[in-house]
């Protein structure tokens, strides 16, 4: 069973309206993934949905349920067109695509060519140093660099993030299961899930997330 959502950030906004909602949705319908201070900023609302995932008693308390009038105010002009996003998606026309040549609206971005002579090394912990690569909202890649022994201790986060081996060899422990990986060979951890590693021989890892991660910038 799933959710109707979970806030990857604090102000996550998502408004279910008028939706068929099927069996597999959970009966608490959202989930604060484990940070319950964003149920303070996260907004998450449902008005007249309907089928078996709708039943809204057993909602968590933080969760909101629209009123006709406050409905009413999320129109295809309120959303779209005064967020500057009409040109680019119209729902009433099937026939279009999305092309992203027109999407103009990334709001943070690095340069397109990125020289490695030019780009400072950040302290990642435990004597472990990293790059910031190219990067927008939506995606991420940083160059990692260990030494032997060195560790990234076990965390998650919610991005969506793959790693490819450039060079050495690290044990790396992706939720509570291990392994060894070399060079050439790569890894996938889905958004939530435990994982980390050990340097086995100096190396490097090159990370890509999605989306970007906003406390690597500064």
């Amino acid at each position: 069973m799933g959710y109707l959502g979970r806030p990857w950030r604090d102000f996550a906004k998502v408004v279910f309206l008028e939706c068929e909602l099927g069996s597999h949705i959970r009966p608490e319908g959202w989930h604060n993934w484990n940070a319950p201070e964003k149920e303070k900023t996260a907004f998450y609302a449902e008005y007249n949905n309907y089928g078996p995932g709708a039943d809204i008693s057993q909602r968590v308390g933080w969760s909101h349920q629209l009123t006709d009038a406050e409905a009413a105010m999320y129109t295809f002009d309120n959303i779209m067109v005064k967020s500057g996003y009409d040109d680019l998606w119209d729902p009433y026309d099937n026939k279009q695509h999305y092309d992203a040549s027109n999407y103009t609206k990334i709001m943070r971005q690095s340069d397109n060519f990125l020289f490695a002579s030019d780009i400072p090394w950040d302290d990642a912990g435990g004597g472990v140093v990293r790059q910031v690569l190219g990067y927008n909202d939506g995606i991420m890649m940083v160059k990692v660099v260990f030494k032997k022994g060195q560790e990234g201790t076990l965390h998650s986060h919610p991005h969506s993030q793959c790693t490819y081996v450039a060079s050495g060899a690290f044990e790396f422990t992706i939720g509570g299961e291990k392994k060894i990986v070399r060079a050439g060979d790569a890894l996938y951890k889905q958004p939530g899930i435990e994982h980390g590693c050990v340097c086995l021989e100096d190396g490097i890892l090159i990370d890509c997330f999605n989306p970007m991660r906003d406390t690597f910038i500064k």
